[in-house]
């Protein structure tokens, strides 16, 4: 969900009325069981999750704070942590599976870190490319 405390207002909606609009619309398609809504807004996440703490959200990060000080701007633990994957590591593969957190990366569009990303265990992987990226999942 593309959202900016500077655009508030501007060129969108508050949080709230935001949030309302999405998840209004995800309930009369019937997809809340199959949406991963992801944010860099913890505003926006906060709004989504106080209209249906069900929904299945993800923090999209692009600091270099550490999980824990991402983490620590939202009041509820996210179904997934959605970092550039360039920062990804098994230490951070681990450090999210022992809380039971989904990790998700952006934007991986060429084939080798696409496979560094599968040979570490990540549990989505954002990217331009699908065809390259199920062309190697097919392979494993």
């Amino acid at each position: 969900v593309k959202s900016d405390p500077d655009w508030y207002g501007r060129f969108q909606p508050h949080p709230e009325e935001y949030a309302t609009l999405v998840v209004n619309t995800i309930d009369s398609l019937g997809i809340n069981d199959r949406c991963l809504l992801q944010s860099f807004d913890p505003a926006m996440l906060e709004a989504l999750h106080a209209l249906d703490p069900d929904l299945d959200l993800a923090l999209l990060v692009e600091n270099n704070d550490d999980v824990a000080t991402n983490l620590g701007r939202l009041s509820f633990t996210p179904a997934a942590y959605s970092p550039w994957f360039g920062v990804v590591d098994d230490a951070l593969v681990r450090h999210l599976r022992e809380r039971d957190i989904q990790l998700v990366v952006w934007t991986v569009n060429q084939e080798n870190d696409m496979q560094r990303m599968i040979d570490l265990g990540v549990d989505g992987i954002i990217t331009d490319h699908p065809d390259r990226l199920l062309r190697l999942l097919e392979r494993e």
